[in-house]
């Protein structure tokens, strides 16, 4: 990241094993191909993961509705906790 430019504060990078990172994608339906110049192309995804790790709301691109996503993490705060 840093080499590219990135200010790393205000991003979470995936980082593993190329296997580890393919289980990943596959795992979150995101699509990932390294260019020939060596950059990564990959979907743009925001995913929303509840308290017990699964996978409730995804936004594709980044030009998604703010508004929605507010309303679904209200609603994901207020489920009750599991014991």
């Amino acid at each position: 990241a840093r080499t590219l430019g990135a200010r790393p504060g205000g991003w979470a990078f995936l980082t593993g094993t190329p296997d580890e990172i393919k289980q990943v994608t596959r795992g979150y339906g995101v699509f990932v191909k390294k260019t020939p110049r060596g950059d990564i192309d990959h979907t743009f995804l925001t995913s929303l993961i509840d308290r017990t790790g699964t996978l409730r709301v995804q936004y594709l691109g980044v030009k998604f509705d703010p508004d929605e996503m507010l309303q679904d993490l209200k609603s994901l705060v207020k489920e009750p906790r599991t014991p």
